[in-house]
């Protein structure tokens, strides 16, 4: 700085903006600090290099379509009650899609700052043991799972962190408490149940301690807290309670055996899920309720995930937070018994992290966390080996933590490798499609969704309607994903079949819709594409021509989940007149033909 500038700079700004300096560089100089900068920035390398490669899937268009092409009346107050979640999400996307930002760009931009929130927080803020706050960042859920692909899971365990982090202090500094609260209930239905059980244990804890008195005059603001999160909680409850014609009611119709009793998923959600999020890969992305596994496969489960909550049970009672790690999960275990998919078992993940992070500031995890039954029986083995043969056995038993630590490492790897090398879904191919030949003004059709059904399940729905005779019932407005996925590159829904000409899925269906869309669809021509498995009444119930199509199979998916891959190849029902526009020649007189579109 010249020193007719220097001059210029008041004294007192000066000296503020050298200590800040000097601040950094002496946190720069702590070796620790720059390991966790490196942890921070590798993460965010990884992400945004496999977001680059990720393509959409349809949970990540369907928001992104709310969040764009809703009025802000149904984004608030009617979405929520067929969608299951609170609005929050689609309206920190509907900022990007509202002011026209690129949908790509728009979605991973918001969900990178969500993950990037949450791996600062663990790194830089959690006080969780150094090897954890290294390791944790690239595990398959905080890296891939709810880093790479755009869902408010990455903000939902970032306000479980917080939680963590805030609830040593939450008498002297409630709002802190009640602010990650609040967040987390904005996040998911979850995330509601747990600020629940969270809120119950302190509300317990202040009334065995002072009464009720204590409870009501103790503290103003505690007490306003309080009453301001159950009030947060109320409303979202109520925006999200399914209405009766939601399809979550008829998902009973889409499974080929009888659902588990409430009993045997409390089970899985106590004696499986500890174990799938960090340690074992035997369940597939679907519903809980509809997962298989053999026996030794059950068994291996339930002992890694008693060891689980082994360990977290005496760590818990040593430090007086038994409640806060059983009464949450307890009332969390009696939303995810009515409904939980294999890909929320992150949120799972979460609540240990957050279960750790209360332990740890309690009291950082040391030997005497160790059963005096074990510290004898260690005692005795290490009288009897030399201090070498110790200090092997002592690093060996780091290096098998370690590596237990490491397997959703690898189950990361996995999926990041896949997501760059296959595609992850069939959006940016169908968009592709489309705009090569020019096909936005062409009629496109999805097939709608028909189940067979019983007399007494099409009596539970309100205005049922077989087209095909009365052992089904179709769902019209339930219609395939592949056009769905490729709306948000276009300006306008591509569906000409879709519920009110909607981009997204409604999820539910008026009384006597079927009959109607079914009745008013006969009267259309014939769609250039018509994305549809092939069921003959796709096209005889209107009349069209299966000749007149050939089905191009245009692109092969691979989706990763964990250290497994689901292989599907998409294809679509195009007329041969379409293909000719499309390719710029004859389509083959054959029904199938492979392309490649890339």
């Amino acid at each position: 700085m010249s020193s007719a500038v220097e001059g210029s700079v008041p004294v007192s700004r000066r000296s503020t903006d050298a200590r800040r300096t000097y601040r950094i560089r002496k946190w720069l100089a702590v070796p620790k600090n720059l390991l966790h900068i490196g942890v921070l920035t590798a993460y965010i390398a990884v992400v945004i290099t496999v977001m680059c490669f990720h393509e959409p899937w349809f949970d990540e268009a369907q928001s992104w379509l709310m969040a764009r092409d809703c009025s802000w009346h149904d984004l608030l107050l009617v979405r929520p009650h067929y969608e299951g979640h609170p609005p929050f999400w689609w309206l920190l996307l509907a900022i990007p899609a509202r002011l026209g930002v690129p949908y790509e760009w728009g979605l991973k931009g918001v969900q990178l700052i969500t993950a990037i929130f949450l791996v600062w927080l663990l790194v830089f803020r959690s006080g969780l043991p150094e090897v954890l706050r290294i390791i944790l960042p690239f595990t398959y859920f905080v890296c891939y799972q709810y880093g790479v692909t755009s869902r408010p899971y990455a903000l939902m365990m970032a306000a479980m962190v917080l939680t963590g982090i805030s609830w040593r202090n939450r008498d002297d500094h409630p709002w802190r408490l009640i602010g990650s609260l609040i967040l987390l209930c904005l996040c998911s239905a979850y995330g509601v149940v747990l600020a629940g059980g969270i809120t119950m244990v302190w509300v317990w804890r202040v009334w065995r301690q002072r009464g009720m008195r204590g409870v009501l005059m103790g503290s103003k603001p505690r007490l306003a807290g309080w009453l301001v999160l159950l009030a947060v909680a109320i409303g979202i409850i109520t925006l999200i309670l399914p209405k009766p014609n939601t399809y979550d009611s008829g998902l009973k119709l889409l499974t080929d055996s009888p659902l588990p009793s409430t009993w045997e998923m409390v089970l899985r959600f106590w004696f499986c899920l500890p174990s799938e999020m960090m340690f074992t890969s035997v369940f597939t992305d679907t519903m809980l309720s509809s997962v298989t596994a053999l026996t030794w496969e059950w068994v291996m489960m339930a002992v890694i995930s008693g060891l689980v909550w082994a360990v977290f049970i005496r760590f818990a009672y040593r430090r007086g937070e038994l409640g806060f790690l059983l009464v949450p999960y307890a009332m969390m275990c009696v939303l995810g018994a009515r409904y939980f998919a294999i890909h929320h078992v992150g949120i799972i993940l979460g609540y240990f992290i957050m279960v750790l992070c209360v332990l740890c500031r309690d009291s950082p995890l040391n030997m005497d966390d160790v059963p005096a039954w074990m510290k004898t029986v260690g005692g005795r083995i290490f009288a009897r080996i030399s201090q070498r043969d110790r200090s092997l056995v002592v690093g060996m038993g780091k290096c098998l933590g370690v590596l237990l630590l490491s397997i959703s490492v690898y189950w990361n790897v996995f999926a990041c490798v896949t997501d760059v090398l296959y595609p992850y879904s069939q959006a940016r191919a169908v968009a592709s499609l489309i705009k090569r030949g020019n096909l936005q003004g062409e009629r496109m059709m999805s097939g709608w969704t028909r189940t067979p059904a019983t007399k007494a399940e099409q009596q539970e729905w309100d205005g049922e309607f077989c087209g095909g005779g009365n052992n089904c019932i179709d769902f019209t407005t339930w219609i395939a994903p592949e056009l769905i996925v490729a709306n948000p590159y276009f300006s306008k829904n591509l569906a000409s079949n879709s519920f009110n000409d909607l981009s997204y899925l409604p999820w539910y269906q008026p009384a006597g819709q079927a009959q109607k869309d079914l009745e008013s669809w006969k009267g259309e021509e014939e769609p250039a594409l018509y994305f549809t498995r092939f069921q003959p009444f796709y096209f005889t119930e209107f009349g069209y021509d299966r000749d007149d199509y050939i089905k191009v199979n245009y692109v092969r998916i691979v989706r990763p989940w964990k250290d497994q891959r689901a292989v599907s190849t998409c294809s679509v029902y195009m007329r041969r007149d379409v293909y000719r526009k499309v390719f710029h020649k004859e389509a083959p007189n054959t029904l199938t033909v492979d392309v490649d579109i890339s």
